[in-house]
């Protein structure tokens, strides 16, 4: 976290960040745990991280990441649009660099760079599935904001890919909501 002092908060602050980050880690795991994943944590660290991308470039690049988010808020077009027309590459592909070169699982480096098109996803579909139904989930809660927050759609797809019924996102809802004041308050103290 200290990585990221000094983004301006006309972004994002780092409270809003890893609330955001918390609550899709949270429905991460309680989704996987509904599927019956061997691991859920492993999801909900992929959940924390998925957006942590964004975070390199309001850091970096400040005055770039100013102009995608205009785009992104005045032309209403997809954000990782926004950010590759403005800088030629967008905060997933970012995301998956970074948690390549911090050595970390390659399912968390995929799940960072397809969250957003989980279609895309090939060796971790699934888990990326799961993290895109995820970050839908506990974007539209508004616990805290990766710093571009408007409703976000949810890809179709990942019901059929994870083979669930769409009414499981009221019970991860619901488990997200119960246990995201005690995990906050964990990582911010």
């Amino acid at each position: 976290v200290s990585r990221f002092d000094g983004i301006p908060e006309e972004f994002v602050t780092m409270e809003s960040f890893w609330h955001h980050s918390v609550a899709c880690g949270l429905a991460a795991r309680s989704i996987a745990k509904h599927k019956q994943f061997s691991n859920p944590v492993n999801l909900y660290v992929a959940g924390m991280l998925h957006d942590i991308g964004s975070l390199v470039i309001y850091k970096q690049i400040p005055e770039k990441a100013l102009q995608a988010l205009t785009r992104f808020y005045q032309w209403g077009i997809p954000l990782a649009q926004a950010e590759r027309e403005v800088f030629g590459f967008d905060h997933t592909l970012m995301g998956k660099l970074l948690i390549e070169q911090w050595k970390l699982p390659e399912s968390w480096a995929e799940i960072a760079q397809f969250h957003h098109n989980p279609r895309n996803s090939t060796e971790y579909a699934e888990e990326t599935a799961i993290v895109h139904l995820a970050d839908h989930i506990a974007h539209n809660s508004r616990l805290g904001s990766a710093g571009h927050s408007r409703t976000k759609s949810l890809d179709e797809s990942v019901w059929k890919t994870l083979n669930i019924d769409p009414s499981i996102k009221g019970p991860v809802f619901r488990e997200m909501i119960q246990l995201f004041n005690e995990t906050v308050e964990m990582f911010i103290k």
